[in-house]
């Protein structure tokens, strides 16, 4: 079983890769093959599924990046980090935060990814919600 890091960083080259092929060649190093992926915009199940959807948002924004920003942190197989996508030439970034589940051999077999920083707030409001994330 490849160490945590690896395989994050495995599926985050999923992410920067410009070809479709290449993006299922590194989500299927990195994920199971019935990988659930969920995100405010989009689910999906499958490496193919997740591969269209990251090709998706390569046609919506074709010069994009995707970096992780923080150590992962975790216990047992659950684990969370985040992340900035950074679209060039505007130099704009989003920031964000994804938790995975690990399955039983070794690679991701759950992500779940959130939008945007999580607004800090002042003891006794911390619990209103937060409006969802729109575009």
């Amino acid at each position: 079983m490849a160490p945590i890091d690896e395989t994050i960083a495995t599926y985050f080259k999923a992410w920067n890769e410009p070809t479709q092929e290449g993006c299922a060649r590194f989500l299927s190093e990195s994920c199971e093959a019935e990988v659930a992926y969920f995100d405010p915009r989009y689910t999906c199940k499958g490496i193919a599924e997740l591969a269209a959807r990251i090709q998706r948002s390569r046609v919506e924004a074709p010069s994009f990046r995707v970096d992780i920003n923080s150590a992962i942190d975790g216990y047992d197989d659950t684990f969370r980090y985040t992340w900035v996508f950074v679209f060039e030439p505007a130099q704009l970034r989003i920031p964000g935060l994804d938790v995975v589940v690990r399955g039983k051999g070794g690679r991701i077999a759950t992500l779940t990814s959130f939008f945007g920083a999580i607004e800090t707030r002042e003891v006794g409001a911390a619990l209103h919600r937060q409006a969802r994330w729109t575009l």
